[in-house]
C-alpha cells in the first residue's frame, strides 16, 4: 500500500531525531528514573522531536542506502545522546559525592536511604543535596539551557553524522576533574571541621577516660557536619549560575569535537 503524502526521508529524519532525544531524556537525572512513568517519558520525547524536526536541516544525500549504513546512523545518534546525558549527570554527581563524603565523616555510613532516582542506596545528605540542586537547576532555567543545547547539537553534529577524528577524552577528563573539585569544595569545610572535632574528642578520651566519647561525640559531629555542610553548600549554590554557564561551554566544546 502506498501513501503518497508520506515522505520516507522525512520519516527517517524524524526517527533519527527521536533516537537522540529519547536517549538523552531517558538518561537524564530524575526524568530517567522510575519516578516518571514510561508513557510520560515517551510522550515528552515525542513532543520534543516534533518541535525539533521542522528546524533541523538535513542533507537528503546523507540518508542511508543500506541497512548497515542505517544501523550506523542510529548508533551515531545513540552515542551522541549518551554523551550529552553523561555531561548532565556529572553536574549533579558533584553535589552527591560531596554529600556522601560528609555523611560518612559524620557517621551516617549505615544511615543510607533508598534513592528512587538511581535505584540504589544513598547517604541522607547526598540525597538532600541532590534535590536542592535539582530545584535550583530548574529555578535558574537550567532545563532551558539543556533544551537549547539539545537543539544546537543538531547544528553542530548533523543527524546521522559523528566525527571521531579527535578524542573527547581531554574534555571528559577535565569534566571529571571539575566534578571532584566541586565535590571537595562542598565537603571540604565540613570534613576539616569534623576531623578537628574528632581529634579534640580523642584528646578528651585520653585525659578523661570515664566519658563515653561515642555517646557524646555523635550529636556534636552531626551538628557540626550539618552546619558546615550547609554553609559550604550555600556558597557553592550561590554561584550555581556560573557553574551552569561553564557546563554549557563544556557541552558546546564536546559537541564541536563530534561535529569537527
Amino acid at each position: 500500500m502506498n501513501f503518497p503524502f508520506l515522505d520516507m526521508n522525512e520519516i527517517a529524519v524524524f526517527a533519527l531525531i527521536l533516537i537522540r532525544v529519547s536517549v538523552i531524556l531517558f538518561m537524564f537525572p530524575v526524568f530517567g528514573s522510575n519516578l516518571i512513568p514510561l508513557p510520560v517519558k515517551a510522550g515528552l520525547s515525542l513532543l520534543l522531536t516534533l518541535y525539533l524536526t521542522p528546524i533541523v536541516q538535513v542533507n537528503p544525500q546523507s540518508f542511508p542506502g543500506t541497512v548497515l549504513e542505517g544501523g550506523l546512523m542510529i548508533l551515531c545518534e545513540a552515542v551522541m545522546g549518551l554523551t550529552l546525558s553523561l555531561i548532565v549527570s556529572f553536574f549533579f554527581a558533584a553535589v552527591q559525592v560531596g554529600g556522601q563524603l560528609v555523611g560518612y565523616q559524620m557517621g551516617f555510613a549505615i544511615a543510607n536511604v533508598f534513592d528512587p532516582v538511581s535505584g540504589g542506596q544513598m547517604s541522607i545528605l547526598s540525597n538532600f543535596a541532590f534535590w536542592v540542586t535539582l530545584v535550583l537547576f530548574i529555578v535558574l532555567n537550567g532545563h532551558h539551557i539543556f533544551i537549547r543545547a539539545l537543539a544546537h547539537s543538531f547544528e553542530i553534529v548533523p543527524v546521522g553524522h559523528l566525527y571521531a577524528g579527535r578524542s573527547i577524552m581531554p574534555s571528559m577528563i577535565k569534566l571529571s576533574t571539575d566534578m571532584f573539585t566541586l565535590a571537595l569544595q562542598i565537603a571540604g569545610p565540613a570534613i576539616v571541621a569534623l576531623l578537628l572535632v574528632n581529634a579534640a574528642f580523642g584528646i578528651v578520651a585520653k585525659v578523661v577516660p570515664q566519658i563515653n566519647i561515642l555517646i557524646v561525640a555523635f550529636p556534636i559531629n552531626v551538628g557540626m557536619g550539618l552546619f558546615f555542610f550547609g554553609v559550604s553548600l550555600q556558597l557553592i549554590l550561590a554561584s550555581m549560575k556560573a557553574h551552569l554557564d561553564e557546563w554549557e561551554r563544556v557541552l558546546h566544546s564536546i559537541m564541536t569535537v563530534f561535529g569537527a
